[in-house]
């Protein structure tokens, strides 16, 4: 669909439905139309959300942020995944509260350690990630994120739990860190990690948080960088 056609359907649907679903429909047609926006988006100096309670503005950073958070909540497979509409908001929310002029800053400098065996499950949530400016790194293994934690400066490890046939290789992976005198915080993010049983035990053995929203990543990621 070309953009001049994009941008229509944005302006009629939110008219439609009033301006209080304006940041709801934005993020649902950004997340709809998936690729064929991202050109729209770099057009956006700045914008205004306003509605369902919330006015926030947002620069193109903040705004293809949002969007990659609200496409990886809603998608088909994602771990309990959200309705559009509910998804666009918990985005727009969890955008407004941790982005900080303080935080906007600090992400531009922040470099993490992605740790998965398969890492293209996790492309919509490094691109969000990503558009603030952060540097994310790649490892599919225990030891090639050893490996790079060794050589290489991070502020921060994000991890699924099992790998290959390794159904606790979260944990190893922190115990070797520990083992290292590598402090940094580990967060897990993987299958069963907002189970309160699963979110127990990772801090007991000295992880920042556990999780398996894309949402709530997002939230313990900028908790993790403000704390250090």
């Amino acid at each position: 669909m070309p953009l001049e056609e994009i941008s229509k359907t944005i302006h009629s649907v939110a008219d439609l439905l009033g301006a209080i679903a304006w940041p709801l429909v934005l993020l649902w047609v950004v997340w709809y139309f998936g690729e064929s926006i991202k050109t729209f988006i770099k057009d956006i100096g700045g914008l205004t959300l306003k509605g369902a309670g919330m006015e926030a503005s947002f620069n193109r950073a903040q705004l293809q942020t949002a969007a990659g958070l609200a496409a990886n909540a809603a998608a088909p497979d994602a771990q309990g995944h959200l309705p559009p509409s509910k998804a666009a908001q918990e985005a727009v929310e969890v955008v407004t509260e941790m982005l900080t002029t303080r935080a906007v800053k600090r992400a531009s400098k922040t470099k993490i350690l992605w740790v998965d065996d398969r890492p293209k499950n996790n492309q919509q949530l490094q691109q969000s990630l990503q558009a603030l400016g952060m540097t994310i790194r790649l490892a599919e293994t225990t030891e090639q994120a050893i490996e790079r934690l060794t050589h290489e400066r991070f502020d921060l490890v994000i991890s699924d739990m099992g790998r290959h046939d390794e159904p606790r290789a979260g944990y190893e992976l922190l115990e070797q860190m520990r083992n290292a005198s590598i402090k940094l915080p580990l967060i897990f993010y993987s299958a069963g990690g907002n189970l309160p049983k699963n979110e127990q035990m990772a801090k007991e053995k000295g992880a920042f948080g556990s999780t398996n929203q894309g949402t709530e990543l997002f939230r313990l990621v900028f908790s993790a960088l403000n704390a250090s």
